[in-house]
């Protein structure tokens, strides 16, 4: 199990060199505090909204000047809005600096090499990239969720203890179908990549040997097992979107 996770290390790590990204971490690190950011925003929303139809008392001095210069509401809302947005497009440009330079490496390892494929070469340009890139994205979001989930527990220490155990009593009893569902989606995304592949290769077939399949007049042949791969890629593309948002 150690050399298992080492070796996943090691592979992150020499992914992440070759992407030639700077300040990787310093901009998911950002994303999490523009995360961290909304949560305390939304905190004081929905507190400025529950003083409208409650007379709940609070002794923390921030808390208080909020409550009592209910006129900032809007101004809240906005730096709300604002903080999701710079947080969605700082990753979101991260995540196409990755794409753009892994293809520029992989382009240059296919010429260095120069046996490889035309159907793999585009394979791996096109969607080994973006699954690549797509990994910062999940990386940083994870992040995110886990500096939120803290934000909002030690909110809800300070405010409402009990609230906590059944928070903690939900998370039990979901962790098993979470697990389940995690484990089902990465083996749909791992098969949608292979199929994703595969249909790579048969367009690359169908295309290099047009002449020959119409001699042979083996097009159903081809189309046949084309549309067989076209539907396990969308049937395993539909089954990890349904897993991851379920």
């Amino acid at each position: 199990m150690k050399n298992k996770y080492l070796s996943i290390y090691r592979e992150i790590s020499y992914v992440s060199s070759i992407t030639k990204v700077n300040k990787k971490k310093i901009r998911i690190l950002l994303s999490a505090v523009l995360a961290n950011f909304t949560v305390l925003l939304d905190i004081l929303i929905i507190l400025i909204f529950s003083s409208f139809f409650s007379e709940l008392e609070y002794d923390n001095i921030f808390i208080i000047y909020f409550l009592e210069n209910t006129y900032l509401l809007p101004f809240l809302v906005l730096m709300r809005f604002g903080s999701i947005y710079l947080e969605k497009m700082n990753i979101y440009d991260l995540q196409l600096k990755i794409s753009e330079n892994l293809k520029s490496h992989l382009l240059n390892e296919i010429y260095k090499k120069g046996n490889i494929s035309i159907a793999d070469s585009n394979f791996y340009i096109s969607s080994l990239t973006n699954h690549v890139s797509y990994f910062y994205s999940a990386l940083s979001t994870s992040i995110s969720s886990i500096f939120q989930l803290i934000s909002y527990l030690v909110f809800l220490l300070y405010t409402d203890i009990n609230t906590i155990f059944v928070f903690f009593t939900a998370a039990l009893l979901l962790a098993y179908p979470t697990y389940y569902l995690l484990r089902k989606g990465r083996q749909s995304m791992d098969l949608s990549y292979k199929y994703a592949q595969k249909l790579s290769q048969d367009t690359e077939r169908v295309v290099e040997n047009l002449f020959l399949i119409k001699i042979l007049k083996t097009k159903n042949f081809e189309f046949e097992n084309f549309v067989k791969n076209l539907k396990n890629f969308t049937k395993e593309q539909l089954n990890n979107y349904k897993y991851g948002t379920i």
